[in-house]
């Protein structure tokens, strides 16, 4: 495919991406709203931006492994006889920025994992209150 197709490509994505999470946050704004008017004890806050959210979660990772890769391009362009240091700091900083993506992936899932438990935990903790007012305990 020719890079105008591409870009044409990635410029629908990012606008497919940006559509859908705008309409998220609405939504999100939307039933803060309503339960600020059912209870008015309930503080309207604003959603954060999914960037700081990102930054927030990510930052760190993304700041060492750019430095990394970096690091790992500059020894790419040296004009210098390859030395045994040579090949050890190139090895240390491809290894630096895969272990920065895999770390930065591995807390994305541990995030998922643990918000499936607490919603597992939340559903038996309510069959077993039906279970105890159905047994005659619960009074």
């Amino acid at each position: 495919m020719s890079p105008a197709v591409w870009v044409t490509l990635f410029g629908i994505i990012v606008a497919a991406i940006v559509t859908l999470s705008v309409a998220s946050m609405q939504r999100k704004q939307m039933r803060q709203i309503e339960l600020h008017r059912i209870d008015p004890t309930i503080p309207l806050v604003p959603p954060p931006h999914p960037f700081t959210r990102f930054l927030k979660t990510y930052g760190y990772f993304l700041g060492f492994g750019t430095f990394d890769l970096v690091m790992f391009i500059r020894d790419m362009r040296q004009s210098t006889p390859v030395t045994r240091q040579v090949v050890f700091d190139i090895v240390l900083d491809m290894l630096a920025v895969v272990l920065m993506f895999g770390t930065a992936f591995g807390i994305a899932i541990f995030q998922r994992a643990a918000r499936a438990a607490e919603r597992t935990i939340g559903i038996m903790e309510m069959m077993t209150d039906k279970i105890k007012k159905l047994e005659g305990h619960g009074e």
